[in-house]
């Protein structure tokens, strides 16, 4: 198993995306990258993908995006390939994952 950690960085970007001071504009596929990321280092793939449901159904509602906007099954499948590149070795914020992983930022 490989260890990974996030940034303070990291913990300000959950907590804002968290508090919807991340303009919609600015949460583009590399932040929905790096919120998985967060996510999955502090839970298993399963809770990961509640959260990132979550946060992103509330981030929807906050902004008056239609709900429709969220796709349960991409979202899933995102979380489950930053889980695959997670066990390729351990990393130290998301900005170190996604610098030793720029596959992932092709959405």
């Amino acid at each position: 198993m490989h260890a990974h950690s996030i940034s303070d960085a990291d913990r300000n970007f959950r907590a804002a995306f968290e508090s919807f001071a991340v303009a919609p504009a600015d949460f583009n596929h590399e932040a929905h990258v790096r919120l998985a990321y967060v996510y999955l280092t502090e839970d298993d793939v399963d809770a990961a993908a509640q959260r990132m449901r979550a946060a992103l159904l509330a981030f929807l509602e906050h902004h008056g995006v239609p709900a429709a906007k969220y796709h349960e099954t991409l979202t899933r499948a995102w979380v489950l390939a930053v889980r695959h590149f997670m066990n390729k070795g351990s990393t130290s914020s998301a900005a170190d994952f996604i610098g030793r992983n720029p596959d992932l930022l092709d959405s």
